[in-house]
């Protein structure tokens, strides 16, 4: 890492980037490459996918580079281009096969979860029952409709306050609360039916 770059505001590194800084980029990358990849696996719950749309987001940020105007957080830009490129290639998947879902387990057949391990002395009944939350609690959140998912993972999977969501989706805040009104009303009645 260049000698200061961390020291550096978003903007100032955005700055250097837009002149084609490569360590700046570096700099952006290391910032936020965590958060937008956790964003994009609550989305997809897929390790590989996510991934690949992480490469592709940055991809995007690095070509829109000398578009770049701080209007408003560099982290809320970044996240609208994370959420744009899932759409898109949602839209795409859709198109392709009508009936996939992001929500299932991933093309390698891995379950996103097997690397949570229960107390070893819980009884393996008890054990095998919250590995089934998970991935009920996880195929509901893919069963939500965009608009709901996006403020639902953004708020419980990267602790992002309403106003913050607002600034990333590029929707009021009361939008947001909407959405997440609705979004946790969904997940409780699919939930609910599962439990009748």
């Amino acid at each position: 890492m260049a000698e200061g770059l961390d020291r550096l505001t978003d903007v100032e590194l955005m700055e250097l980037v837009k002149r084609g800084d490569f360590a700046a980029f570096d700099e952006l990358y290391n910032r936020y490459s965590g958060p937008i990849r956790r964003f994009l696996f609550s989305l997809t719950w897929d390790q590989e996918t996510s991934e690949d749309y992480l490469q592709e987001v940055f991809l995007r940020l690095w070509r829109a580079r000398e578009a770049y105007c701080p209007k408003g957080k560099l982290s809320s830009y970044i996240f609208r281009i994370a959420k744009n490129y899932y759409l898109c290639e949602r839209r795409k998947l859709k198109a392709r096969y009508p009936e996939a879902s992001l929500a299932h387990e991933d093309r390698n057949g891995s379950r996103p979860f097997e690397n949570i391990r229960a107390n070893e002395k819980i009884e393996p009944e008890v054990h095998l029952m919250e590995e089934y939350r998970r991935w009920r609690l996880r195929q509901a959140i893919g069963e939500l409709p965009d608009g709901q998912k996006m403020v639902f993972v953004m708020s419980h999977f990267q602790e992002m306050k309403y106003a913050e969501i607002s600034d990333a989706l590029g929707v009021p805040v009361g939008t947001v609360k909407s959405r997440m009104f609705a979004a946790v009303n969904t997940l409780r009645a699919l939930l609910k039916e599962e439990r009748e």
